[in-house]
């Protein structure tokens, strides 16, 4: 398999990464250009990935192992308990992922302990914040704040 290439633009940020590593990566890349080298940097990590590697990893990641529950169960009881709320009561189906900082920024939680992506975005693991996030856009947005 071959290397990915890079295109002019991965090439125009790693010269501004060249100049001063830590500096640029912390304050002076745009967002923009830190996801495209980052996205260039997981793209050759991701070629470079073979088939037993991603075995191994699936069997010494508790990140990525299916789920253990039982989906039938878990789907009756959402059924039973949506039943049991008033009509008024508005269900919302989240994004797996919210903007990157939503934790440490919302709450008392390291960005340490949070799942990142390259995308400037984290894996949700408490629905907490991002329902506080979209509760503050529906109150804008109705005029309440």
């Amino acid at each position: 398999m071959t290397a990915p290439t890079d295109s002019a633009a991965v090439d125009r940020v790693w010269r501004q990464v060249n100049a001063g590593p830590r500096d640029a990566l912390e304050h002076r890349l745009n967002p923009a250009d830190l996801q495209t080298l980052r996205l260039a940097v997981t793209r050759r990590r991701a070629a470079a990935v073979t088939p037993a590697r991603l075995m191994s990893r699936w069997e010494d990641d508790r990140y990525v192992r299916p789920s253990t529950a039982d989906p039938r169960r878990i789907w009756r009881l959402e059924a039973r308990l949506w039943d049991l709320l008033p009509a008024e009561f508005t269900g919302i189906d989240l994004s797996p992922v919210a903007p990157l900082g939503v934790c440490s920024a919302l709450g008392p939680v390291s960005q340490d302990r949070v799942i990142s992506t390259v995308r400037g975005t984290e894996v949700v693991s408490d629905p907490t914040n991002v329902l506080a996030l979209e509760a503050a856009r529906r109150r804008q947005r109705s005029g309440a704040l």
